[in-house]
């Protein structure tokens, strides 16, 4: 079989804290985002989670999710996350 190996250059608890820590000072809590904001949107242009991978992305937002910080949903193909 084919094997895959992920090398974390942060771990996604981590980047679930950074991640919520610049929704927390952009004042975004009780706003719904979808994954391709978080990852490419015009807000996070100087962010160091700009372009992060979407497994990576949504494994930092499943933290979140545990944390009772965010919730995650789909509409019509896309992801989106709410925090909280």
């Amino acid at each position: 079989g084919k094997s895959t190996l992920i090398v974390w250059w942060r771990k996604p608890e981590e980047w679930a804290g950074v991640i919520y820590d610049w929704i927390d000072s952009t004042g975004q809590k009780n706003t719904v985002l979808t994954l391709y904001e978080i990852a490419e949107g015009d807000l996070t242009g100087s962010t160091e989670f700009r372009g992060i991978d979407q497994f990576t992305l949504r494994k930092a937002l499943e933290v979140l999710t545990k944390r009772g910080q965010a919730q995650i949903f789909s509409i019509n193909d896309e992801s989106g996350v709410k925090f909280f």
